[in-house]
Protein backbone atom coordinates (compact mmCIF):
# COMPACT_ATOMS: atom_id res chain seq x y z
CA UNK A 1 0.00 0.00 0.00
CA UNK A 2 1.26 3.40 -1.02
CA UNK A 3 0.10 7.04 -0.54
CA UNK A 4 0.96 10.34 0.68
CA UNK A 5 -1.63 13.49 0.54
CA UNK A 6 -2.39 16.06 2.14
CA UNK A 7 -4.36 16.11 5.06
CA UNK A 8 -8.43 16.03 5.17
CA UNK A 9 -8.35 15.33 1.45
CA UNK A 10 -9.31 12.26 0.13
CA UNK A 11 -7.72 10.00 -1.86
CA UNK A 12 -7.88 8.04 -5.30
CA UNK A 13 -7.57 4.75 -4.50
CA UNK A 14 -6.30 1.74 -7.28
CA UNK A 15 -6.94 -1.80 -5.98
CA UNK A 16 -4.67 -3.91 -8.17
CA UNK A 17 -5.89 -7.45 -7.36
CA UNK A 18 -3.36 -10.55 -9.58
CA UNK A 19 -4.37 -13.77 -9.27
CA UNK A 20 -3.17 -16.39 -7.84
CA UNK A 21 0.50 -14.76 -6.85
CA UNK A 22 2.60 -16.48 -3.66
CA UNK A 23 3.42 -14.73 -0.65
CA UNK A 24 6.98 -15.01 -1.63
CA UNK A 25 7.04 -14.51 -5.07
CA UNK A 26 7.78 -11.09 -5.32
CA UNK A 27 11.43 -10.01 -4.91
CA UNK A 28 10.97 -7.66 -1.75
CA UNK A 29 9.37 -11.11 0.11
CA UNK A 30 12.20 -13.11 0.10
CA UNK A 31 12.59 -14.81 -3.94
CA UNK A 32 15.73 -15.72 -4.41
CA UNK A 33 15.24 -15.67 -8.44
CA UNK A 34 11.87 -13.08 -8.87
CA UNK A 35 12.73 -9.45 -10.68
CA UNK A 36 10.46 -7.29 -9.70
CA UNK A 37 12.05 -3.57 -9.02
CA UNK A 38 8.63 -1.37 -9.61
CA UNK A 39 6.59 -4.01 -6.96
CA UNK A 40 9.71 -3.60 -4.20
CA UNK A 41 10.03 0.16 -4.85
CA UNK A 42 5.76 -0.15 -4.28
CA UNK A 43 6.45 -1.79 -0.88
CA UNK A 44 9.74 0.02 0.36
CA UNK A 45 7.66 3.30 0.39
CA UNK A 46 4.75 2.15 1.33
CA UNK A 47 3.67 -0.52 3.63
CA UNK A 48 3.05 -4.66 3.70
CA UNK A 49 0.66 -6.30 5.62
CA UNK A 50 2.28 -9.42 6.53
CA UNK A 51 -0.46 -10.84 9.21
CA UNK A 52 -3.46 -11.48 6.21
CA UNK A 53 -6.52 -13.57 5.14
CA UNK A 54 -8.65 -14.17 2.71
CA UNK A 55 -12.03 -15.32 2.79
CA UNK A 56 -11.42 -18.51 0.63
CA UNK A 57 -9.05 -20.26 -1.53
CA UNK A 58 -10.46 -19.53 -5.28
CA UNK A 59 -11.10 -16.69 -6.75
CA UNK A 60 -14.93 -15.91 -6.06
CA UNK A 61 -14.76 -16.11 -2.67
CA UNK A 62 -11.72 -13.79 -2.27
CA UNK A 63 -13.80 -11.55 -4.22
CA UNK A 64 -16.69 -11.70 -2.32
CA UNK A 65 -15.24 -10.97 0.89
CA UNK A 66 -13.03 -8.30 -0.72
CA UNK A 67 -16.38 -6.50 -2.32
CA UNK A 68 -18.80 -7.20 0.67
CA UNK A 69 -16.20 -7.70 3.82
CA UNK A 70 -18.72 -11.06 4.34
CA UNK A 71 -17.74 -14.68 4.47
CA UNK A 72 -18.86 -16.04 1.22
CA UNK A 73 -20.83 -18.78 3.19
CA UNK A 74 -23.05 -16.34 4.19
CA UNK A 75 -24.53 -16.28 0.76
CA UNK A 76 -27.26 -18.65 -0.21
CA UNK A 77 -26.05 -19.38 -3.99
CA UNK A 78 -22.57 -19.41 -5.18
CA UNK A 79 -21.66 -15.97 -5.86
CA UNK A 80 -19.30 -16.11 -9.23
CA UNK A 81 -22.85 -17.02 -10.88
CA UNK A 82 -25.38 -15.42 -8.75
CA UNK A 83 -23.74 -12.06 -7.50
CA UNK A 84 -24.14 -11.10 -4.22
CA UNK A 85 -27.88 -10.46 -4.28
CA UNK A 86 -28.77 -6.92 -2.92
CA UNK A 87 -25.38 -7.13 -0.34
CA UNK A 88 -24.31 -3.79 -0.22
CA UNK A 89 -20.69 -3.26 -1.76
CA UNK A 90 -17.35 -1.64 -1.49
CA UNK A 91 -18.00 0.40 -4.51
CA UNK A 92 -21.56 1.27 -3.32
CA UNK A 93 -20.41 3.17 -0.51
CA UNK A 94 -17.87 4.29 -2.42
CA UNK A 95 -20.18 5.82 -5.32
CA UNK A 96 -22.68 7.41 -2.00
CA UNK A 97 -19.70 9.15 -1.00
CA UNK A 98 -18.83 10.97 -4.42
CA UNK A 99 -15.88 8.99 -5.79
CA UNK A 100 -16.07 7.88 -9.82
CA UNK A 101 -15.94 3.80 -9.47
CA UNK A 102 -14.56 1.87 -12.14
CA UNK A 103 -13.51 -1.91 -12.72
CA UNK A 104 -11.54 -3.53 -15.08
CA UNK A 105 -10.47 -7.09 -15.64
CA UNK A 106 -11.18 -10.07 -14.09
CA UNK A 107 -14.97 -10.53 -12.50
CA UNK A 108 -16.34 -13.48 -10.91
CA UNK A 109 -19.24 -11.38 -8.82
CA UNK A 110 -21.92 -12.67 -11.07
CA UNK A 111 -22.81 -13.61 -14.41
CA UNK A 112 -24.11 -10.16 -15.93
CA UNK A 113 -20.97 -7.65 -15.19
CA UNK A 114 -22.92 -5.11 -17.30
CA UNK A 115 -26.39 -5.54 -15.29
CA UNK A 116 -24.90 -6.56 -11.57
CA UNK A 117 -22.30 -3.43 -12.17
CA UNK A 118 -25.42 -1.08 -11.77
CA UNK A 119 -26.39 -2.74 -8.27
CA UNK A 120 -22.84 -2.71 -7.17
CA UNK A 121 -22.30 0.84 -7.90
CA UNK A 122 -19.74 0.77 -10.71
CA UNK A 123 -19.94 3.57 -12.74
CA UNK A 124 -17.34 2.31 -15.34
CA UNK A 125 -16.83 -1.86 -15.95
CA UNK A 126 -14.64 -3.14 -18.71
CA UNK A 127 -14.06 -6.58 -18.53
CA UNK A 128 -11.21 -7.96 -20.25
CA UNK A 129 -10.32 -11.51 -20.95
CA UNK A 130 -6.84 -13.24 -20.72
CA UNK A 131 -4.98 -12.09 -23.37
CA UNK A 132 -2.33 -14.13 -24.85
CA UNK A 133 -1.18 -12.11 -27.87
CA UNK A 134 0.29 -9.35 -26.42
CA UNK A 135 4.70 -9.39 -26.42
CA UNK A 136 3.96 -7.08 -23.11
CA UNK A 137 2.59 -9.64 -21.37
CA UNK A 138 -1.27 -10.85 -20.46
CA UNK A 139 -1.79 -7.69 -18.54
CA UNK A 140 -0.81 -5.26 -21.12
CA UNK A 141 -4.22 -4.16 -22.49
CA UNK A 142 -5.54 -4.60 -18.80
CA UNK A 143 -2.95 -1.63 -17.62
CA UNK A 144 -3.68 0.49 -20.88
CA UNK A 145 -7.52 0.65 -19.95
CA UNK A 146 -6.34 1.56 -16.15
CA UNK A 147 -4.13 4.75 -17.66
CA UNK A 148 -7.33 5.40 -19.54
CA UNK A 149 -10.16 5.38 -16.99
CA UNK A 150 -7.27 7.39 -14.40
CA UNK A 151 -6.67 10.23 -17.40
CA UNK A 152 -10.74 10.23 -18.03
CA UNK A 153 -11.50 10.81 -14.39
CA UNK A 154 -7.96 12.42 -12.68
CA UNK A 155 -9.73 15.45 -12.46
CA UNK A 156 -12.62 13.59 -9.73
CA UNK A 157 -12.14 11.76 -6.85
CA UNK A 158 -11.84 7.89 -7.96
CA UNK A 159 -11.54 4.40 -6.93
CA UNK A 160 -10.41 1.15 -9.23
CA UNK A 161 -10.71 -2.19 -9.10
CA UNK A 162 -8.12 -3.67 -11.31
CA UNK A 163 -8.29 -7.19 -11.38
CA UNK A 164 -5.47 -9.02 -13.42
CA UNK A 165 -5.35 -12.80 -14.92
CA UNK A 166 -1.37 -12.85 -13.79
CA UNK A 167 0.00 -15.50 -12.23
CA UNK A 168 -3.09 -17.69 -13.23
CA UNK A 169 -2.79 -21.05 -14.77
CA UNK A 170 -1.72 -21.60 -17.55
CA UNK A 171 1.06 -19.16 -17.81
CA UNK A 172 3.12 -18.79 -21.14
CA UNK A 173 4.79 -15.45 -21.20
CA UNK A 174 5.52 -13.84 -24.61
CA UNK A 175 8.64 -14.61 -26.04
CA UNK A 176 9.97 -10.85 -25.75
CA UNK A 177 9.80 -11.29 -21.82
CA UNK A 178 10.96 -14.91 -21.45
CA UNK A 179 14.36 -14.36 -22.99
CA UNK A 180 15.26 -11.70 -20.02
CA UNK A 181 15.45 -15.20 -18.28
CA UNK A 182 18.02 -17.18 -20.70
CA UNK A 183 18.93 -19.74 -18.18
CA UNK A 184 18.39 -20.76 -14.55
CA UNK A 185 19.01 -23.57 -12.46
CA UNK A 186 17.01 -23.52 -9.17
CA UNK A 187 18.64 -24.48 -5.79
CA UNK A 188 16.13 -26.03 -4.21
CA UNK A 189 17.19 -25.48 -0.74
CA UNK A 190 16.58 -22.53 -0.95
CA UNK A 191 12.38 -23.28 -1.05
CA UNK A 192 12.35 -24.57 2.60
CA UNK A 193 9.97 -27.87 2.68
CA UNK A 194 9.33 -27.79 -0.69
CA UNK A 195 10.81 -31.03 -1.97
CA UNK A 196 7.61 -33.31 -2.24
CA UNK A 197 6.38 -30.41 -4.93
CA UNK A 198 9.52 -30.63 -6.77
CA UNK A 199 9.06 -34.42 -7.05
CA UNK A 200 5.99 -33.78 -8.45
CA UNK A 201 6.97 -31.69 -10.73
CA UNK A 202 9.85 -33.99 -12.19
CA UNK A 203 8.10 -37.18 -11.79
CA UNK A 204 5.68 -35.77 -14.21
CA UNK A 205 8.51 -35.16 -17.15
CA UNK A 206 9.03 -31.04 -16.42
CA UNK A 207 11.87 -29.29 -15.26
CA UNK A 208 11.97 -27.55 -12.26
CA UNK A 209 14.30 -24.86 -13.51
CA UNK A 210 12.54 -24.58 -16.56
CA UNK A 211 9.13 -23.94 -15.05
CA UNK A 212 10.84 -21.73 -12.46
CA UNK A 213 12.23 -19.72 -16.02
CA UNK A 214 8.79 -19.69 -17.20
CA UNK A 215 6.90 -18.52 -13.89
CA UNK A 216 10.09 -15.93 -13.47
CA UNK A 217 9.15 -14.09 -16.59
CA UNK A 218 5.52 -14.33 -15.65
CA UNK A 219 6.21 -12.52 -12.68
CA UNK A 220 8.64 -9.95 -14.32
CA UNK A 221 5.90 -9.34 -16.98
CA UNK A 222 3.28 -8.34 -14.19
CA UNK A 223 5.92 -6.31 -12.43
CA UNK A 224 6.58 -4.37 -15.62
CA UNK A 225 2.85 -3.68 -16.48
CA UNK A 226 2.14 -2.61 -12.74
CA UNK A 227 5.86 0.09 -13.26
CA UNK A 228 3.74 1.38 -16.46
CA UNK A 229 0.81 2.12 -14.13
CA UNK A 230 2.77 3.65 -11.15
CA UNK A 231 4.77 5.64 -13.95
CA UNK A 232 1.54 6.88 -15.28
CA UNK A 233 0.08 8.26 -11.55
CA UNK A 234 3.54 9.79 -11.15
CA UNK A 235 3.46 11.42 -15.04
CA UNK A 236 -0.11 12.94 -14.34
CA UNK A 237 0.73 14.36 -10.91
CA UNK A 238 -1.65 11.78 -8.95
CA UNK A 239 0.97 9.85 -7.30
CA UNK A 240 0.58 11.86 -4.13
CA UNK A 241 -3.00 11.81 -4.04
CA UNK A 242 -3.77 7.90 -4.84
CA UNK A 243 -3.38 4.70 -2.82
CA UNK A 244 -2.20 1.93 -4.28
CA UNK A 245 -3.43 -1.36 -2.75
CA UNK A 246 -1.63 -4.55 -4.31
CA UNK A 247 -2.62 -8.12 -3.56
CA UNK A 248 -3.27 -11.82 -4.53
CA UNK A 249 -6.62 -13.17 -4.38
CA UNK A 250 -5.70 -16.77 -2.63
CA UNK A 251 -2.24 -17.52 -3.13
CA UNK A 252 -0.48 -20.21 -5.83
CA UNK A 253 -2.26 -22.87 -7.06
CA UNK A 254 -1.57 -26.52 -5.29
CA UNK A 255 0.76 -28.51 -7.30
CA UNK A 256 -1.04 -32.12 -7.65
Amino acid sequence: VHCSYAQNNRPNVVFILTDDLGYGDLGILGHPYAITPHLDKLAREGSIFKQFHQTGNVCPNTRAGFMTSRNPSWFPNYTEEYGFRGTKTLTNYLQDAGYTTGHIGKWNIGNDSSTEAIYYGIDDVRITGDIRDDPRGREGLRIDEAIDFISTNGNSTFYLNLWLYATHLPIRPPPEILQNFPQITVDQSLFGNMQAEFDIVEADGASVSEMMRIYLAEVYALDLQVGRLLDHLEAVGLADTTIVIFSSDNGPEQVE
